[in-house]
């Protein structure tokens, strides 16, 4: 590894993308966090699609914008056989969170095992970490298929995106002391790089935030190499924004010209909780009943 070189590519962000803040609390780091009213769904916007070429799902993958889950740089990436299509024409719905922060982030073709099949991950309206700006991730050809190349929460200020060896397999085994206090959280040790190499930084107890959740270090897979992301604080699941069901599109339905498609359908993130479900070799947490011993089988973890 001595004689890597880091490869690096610029960042694109709007001012959108960054998000303007103003009401704040302190946080254990100095960060200025805001307060974010929670997102209830919108009575509006309960029920189902009306055309019968548009099935809303009651499960499937979770936009990675809204709840992503941490990759410490072990396993190979899903491959599925079939290529995704061309994204479709997305838009925003008119009802969006109180919060003037927000953005409309996109969404994506998903592969689904039991269809043979890809689904749409319907876009998200995200009130972005303290800080923080989105890279969208993609599909990319790679060997046995196509892979999926996560997004992820990047500084705002972030002009580059620098591509490493893949990281060892990490060391974090979890706290190894008591708290300091009641309200302290374990923030869990790192491979970081440097020029000589991997290093690990060990875990350590900080200042937990009220209704705030920590957002431990991770890497993502990339054809370029492995991109690392610190850790971050980041709003409760209900105060995050509004999430979309997933759908799957019947036949060809979507290939029709001029079709667009406009996310109707909201999950209530309260209930998140009760059936997550977590694939790492896809990078993606999972809502519904995962339960069976085939998705087990698929890499599937409650």
């Amino acid at each position: 590894m001595r004689g890597f070189r880091p490869i690096t590519c610029f960042l694109l962000a709007t001012p959108m993308a960054m998000g303007v803040y103003s009401s704040s609390m302190r946080t254990a780091f100095g960060q200025e966090l805001p307060n974010i009213p929670i997102q209830d769904a919108p009575e509006t916007f309960t029920d189902a699609s009306t055309d019968g070429n548009i099935e809303v799902m009651t499960r499937g993958p979770i936009h990675e914008a809204f709840a992503s889950p941490i990759n410490a740089g072990g396993g190979d990436p899903l491959a599925v056989p079939n290529q995704p299509p061309e994204p479709i024409e997305e838009v925003p719905p008119d009802v969006k969170p109180e919060d003037e922060s927000a953005v409309w982030i996109g969404g994506y073709w998903a592969w689904d095992d039991d269809r043979n099949d890809f689904n749409w991950v319907s876009g998200v309206w995200r009130v972005p970490p303290p800080g923080k700006t989105w890279v969208a991730g993609y599909w990319t050809e790679a060997p046995g298929g196509y892979s999926w190349v996560s997004g992820f929460w990047a500084a705002a200020d972030q002009e580059q995106v620098a591509y490493y060896p893949q990281p060892p397999e990490s060391l974090e085994q979890g706290p190894t002391s008591e708290p300091p206090s009641p309200d302290d959280v374990w923030i869990s040790g790192c491979w970081m790089w440097s020029e000589s190499g991997y290093a690990w930084r060990p875990g350590y107890w900080a200042a937990g935030r009220p209704n705030w959740i920590w957002t431990s270090a991770s890497y993502y897979w990339s054809p370029r190499g492995w991109v690392f992301r610190d850790g971050y604080w980041d709003y409760q699941l209900a105060r995050r924004g509004l999430l979309f069901a997933p759908v799957h599109f019947r036949g060809n339905y979507y290939r029709r010209p001029g079709f667009h498609y406009t996310p109707s359908v909201v999950w209530n993130a309260r209930y998140l909780p009760f059936a997550l479900f977590l694939r790492p070799s896809y990078g993606h947490y999972y809502y519904g009943d995962y339960y069976a011993s085939s998705y087990d089988r698929l890499g599937f973890y409650p």
